[in-house]
């Protein structure tokens, strides 16, 4: 039976080949042990940061589109289909790792416009109008709690 350790010792083999062969670096590789990290803790919420995993993510994937070498940017538009499958739009789940961004004090709506700049381009502000909503959707929600809570006291 293969488990979680077999898969990874196989994509650490591979990504040591692909360093050897010179085809990506230990720089390209840091990116996506990062945000592997970030979403793979279990003990820890990452919600606040995962966002900006994704957005070095598809900063990565983009550049390396122009790589010159053919390889590289075969492997890299598969990455980047894998990517779209997750990340082309805001789904429920997308939704609570940008909430979590919004309300983490280091980030706020200011970096997710930005993110969704390097992620969505031209469609960002139909997401951001998602997202504000969203969080006037929450606020209402515990404002109702609050009250409720507070009458029955």
């Amino acid at each position: 039976m293969e488990t979680k350790e077999h898969y990874a010792i196989i994509v650490m083999l591979l990504l040591q080949a692909l360093i050897i062969l010179g085809l990506v670096t230990c720089h390209d590789i840091l990116i996506f042990y990062n945000a592997t990290n970030i979403f793979s803790k279990i003990e820890e919420p990452t919600s606040n940061v995962a966002l900006v995993e994704i957005c070095n993510v598809q900063k990565f994937l983009r550049q390396e589109m122009q790589n010159s070498n053919e390889f590289v940017r075969n492997m890299v538009v598969k990455m980047q289909a894998k990517f779209n499958k997750y990340w082309s739009e805001i789904e429920d789940s997308t939704l609570l790792f940008v909430i979590g961004t919004v309300l983490d004090l280091r980030y706020k709506l200011m970096f997710v416009t930005y993110a969704f700049m390097e992620l969505y381009g031209h469609e960002t502000s139909l997401y951001i109008t998602r997202i504000k909503q969203a969080l006037y959707d929450l606020f209402d929600a515990y404002s109702c709690q609050l009250a409720s809570s507070r009458t029955n006291e």
